[in-house]
C-alpha cells in the first residue's frame, strides 16, 4: 500500500499508522495467527 502512496502522493493511499505498526510487529494474520483477527490453529 505504501508503494501506491509513494507513486501518487494521494492521501487516500497513505497506510494508517496502525497498519504500519502491525506489519512492523510481524502481525500478518494468516501467516502468524495474529493480526486484526485471531486465527486459532
Amino acid at each position: 500500500m505504501h508503494v501506491m502512496y509513494e507513486m501518487t502522493s494521494e492521501e487516500r493511499y497513505k497506510p494508517s499508522p496502525l497498519f504500519k505498526k502491525m506489519i512492523d510487529d510481524k502481525q500478518l494474520n494468516r501467516k502468524t495467527g495474529k493480526g486484526f483477527y485471531t486465527n486459532g490453529k
